[in-house]
């Protein structure tokens, strides 16, 4: 037989089971595995149930998993059902999965209460984490968007303790949600920080982007339109890396002069170039305002 049929085979019999109520743990396992693997369309929520299952009985899965287990599904209440059922006498343990869990499914905007209950789990466990910079940046990553005033001190620390040829990314964390809020004075701190950094920290297109991106949202912010334009141009005139190639060009600021109806035909070319990395949601949608507004 051939192997995707024996694939379909062991799908459908595990699904059969989890429609029945009866799946083992083992059974739940397998179904995640193969559908993560192959596929399978269900009009069940299928991914669901078995995710919930495995996450009661063996919450150690929820840290070592390599594959997709339907995490993003769970409510607030399955999480606070699935970690009272746990049985787990170290609360160094307790808390750290407790935070993984809370944390894994932050795709969820978490309340205020569920919030705290996963910093608390987090700090409960901070004995576990290999090294403070680990879990710095779960802390950070809990804040980022839920608390607007905690996430700039909490992101600051993570970027002291990393060392200095991989502060870029926290960097770019920082300056991103800097330009998000429109915290202009605290994005030229971010930004001189960035301009400090060694060579070897800068090693991949997609910062050289990211930066001319949002320095042209800097550039409109102060009214300094030309500047903002020269911005648009450099942002695309980069050569493709894993991540422009796999998640797109960052287009913040085209949506900025597109909102503002500012130069659109150089708008339309910055979109196009974009696209040669890869087409996303988003290029497909400027390019169809940018075609209706150029007529």
């Amino acid at each position: 037989m051939k192997s995707e049929r024996l694939h379909r085979l062991a799908l459908d019999r595990y699904a059969a089971a989890l429609r029945a109520g009866t799946a083992t743990p083992y059974e739940c396992l397998r179904y995640l595995e193969q559908r993560d693997s192959h596929g399978h369309s269900d009009r069940e929520d299928l991914r669901y149930l078995a995710a919930v299952a495995l996450v009661r009985h063996d919450p150690l899965f929820v840290a070592t998993s390599v594959f997709g287990i339907g995490l993003e599904s769970l409510t607030a209440a399955d999480i606070d059902a699935c970690i009272a059922a746990w049985t787990i006498d170290d609360d160094t343990l307790r808390g750290y999965l407790e935070a993984h869990l809370r944390l894994a499914v932050r795709a969820l905007r978490l309340d205020r209460e569920q919030l705290e209950l996963a910093l608390a789990a987090l700090e409960r466990a901070r004995p576990a984490y290999a090294g403070e910079v680990e879990f710095l940046e779960l802390r950070a990553e809990a804040l980022e968007h839920h608390d607007d005033e905690r996430y700039p001190p909490a992101i600051d620390a993570v970027i002291a303790a990393t060392d200095p040829e991989w502060r870029a990314h926290p960097l770019r964390k920082a300056m991103s949600h800097a330009v998000a809020l429109e915290h202009w004075l605290r994005y030229d701190a971010l930004r001189a920080r960035w301009a400090e950094l060694p060579r070897n920290a800068l090693c991949c297109e997609c910062h050289t982007n990211f930066v001319a991106d949002i320095d042209g949202l800097r550039a409109l912010a102060r009214g300094d339109v030309d500047e903002a334009l020269r911005c648009l141009d450099a942002a695309v005139s980069v050569g493709g890396c894993p991540h422009l190639n796999s998640g797109g060009a960052s287009l913040r600021l085209a949506r900025e002069l597109l909102d503002r109806r500012i130069a659109l035909p150089q708008v339309a070319e910055h979109v196009r170039k974009a696209a040669q990395y890869r087409v996303t949601d988003r290029t497909r949608a400027l390019t169809r305002e940018l075609a209706e507004r150029l007529g």
